[in-house]
């Protein structure tokens, strides 16, 4: 057989500022596309724009590009593509949703309702994502009551409808 040399990665890839208003539940790529992270790393998300730079390695609509100290992957996104569907479903498909908790391996005990509810992390949605619902959330209290008071979701629907 013949062994292929890896492709080196290109220069420094840099951020791209965000352009165009703020807020909304849509970032439409501007004309011409863009490049975006195709994988989070410790210090940028999925969806963010980068400038690729001259000599990265590509091959169809991803690059090898450097970030800080970590090789990282680009694709490319053409124009009038939305980013965050885009980086939402990537994050779907990498499992990377804060909001799931995953499956025991096998020969694993399942974690009760509690123990589950212990290991969330409630965080503020951002910008992009504005709440129509005026005051404070009351999701991770309510969830964080039935944890502790025992049972689960089902358990606790039943005896609230009795």
């Amino acid at each position: 057989g013949v062994a292929l040399a890896a492709p080196e990665a290109g220069g420094q890839a840099a951020p791209v500022p965000p352009s165009g208003p703020r807020g909304g539940l849509k970032r439409l790529v501007p004309p011409g596309g863009a490049w975006v992270l195709d994988e989070p790393t410790a210090d940028f998300d999925i969806g963010d724009v980068f400038a690729l730079p001259a000599g990265a390695a590509q091959l169809g609509g991803r690059a090898l590009v450097v970030i800080g100290r970590d090789v990282c992957v680009l694709k490319e996104l053409l124009e009038s593509a939305d980013i965050f569907e885009y980086a939402r479903a990537r994050a779907d498909m990498l499992n990377l949703d804060k909001r799931t908790m995953p499956m025991p391996f096998r020969g694993e005990v399942e974690p009760t309702f509690g123990q589950l509810v212990g290991q969330m992390e409630a965080y503020p949605l951002g910008v992009e994502y504005e709440n129509p619902l005026v005051g404070p959330s009351t999701v991770d209290w309510a969830l964080r009551a039935v944890g502790t008071q025992g049972g689960d979701l089902l358990s606790r629907h039943q005896r609230w409808r009795s």
